[in-house]
């Protein structure tokens, strides 16, 4: 037993500091409750995601997978279900490479000029409501980190960063 707890402090402090360049930003655009409309759908524009930033992964499939994975998990644990179709929720997430990128995504909503979410290198998560398209939600993880991780340590920070995200829709 008194082997096995440096071996724990030594992993706890690991995925501390896996965290510690990743700065997470959130803001809902409307009240809604979560509960009342039950199910979501992935947007086909999340289909591929891209991240020529290099900041979470040089595998873009690996991060369009880790990301869906992710966020997957923090709405079912809302309670919402995924459909294929005419899901009351859609979701969008890519990596934002350009500030021309930056610039579009706001156009949806603009971020206050002070406090930006939607920065150059930021892991984007966006729910739009579906019959409306208007904006219901926005997560945002950004990086500082300069390097390409291996794979299962990109799987922790997404994990970490997109749960971080979500605390500001727990109820």
């Amino acid at each position: 037993m008194r082997n096995i707890l440096p071996l724990l402090l030594l992993v706890a402090s690991a995925c501390s500091s896996l965290h510690t360049d990743i700065t997470v930003k959130s803001r809902k655009f409307a009240d809604i409750d979560l509960r009342a409309v039950q199910t979501y759908q992935w947007s086909e524009s999340s289909a591929h995601v891209v991240d020529t930033t290099g900041t979470w992964s040089g595998d873009d499939t690996a991060v369009q997978a880790l990301v869906r994975e992710a966020v997957n998990r923090e709405l079912q644990a809302l309670g919402l279900v995924e459909v294929a179709a005419g899901g009351a929720l859609r979701v969008e997430c890519d990596v934002v490479a350009t500030r021309a990128q930056a610039e579009a995504a706001q156009g949806h909503v603009p971020d206050p000029v002070d406090d930006p979410i939607v920065t150059e290198g930021s892991l984007l998560v966006e729910i739009f409501h579906t019959s409306t398209n208007a904006l219901v939600w926005r997560g945002s993880a950004r990086s500082t980190a300069r390097q390409v991780f291996p794979l299962e340590t990109t799987r922790v920070r997404i994990d970490l960063a997109v749960h971080e995200m979500f605390e500001s829709l727990q109820p």
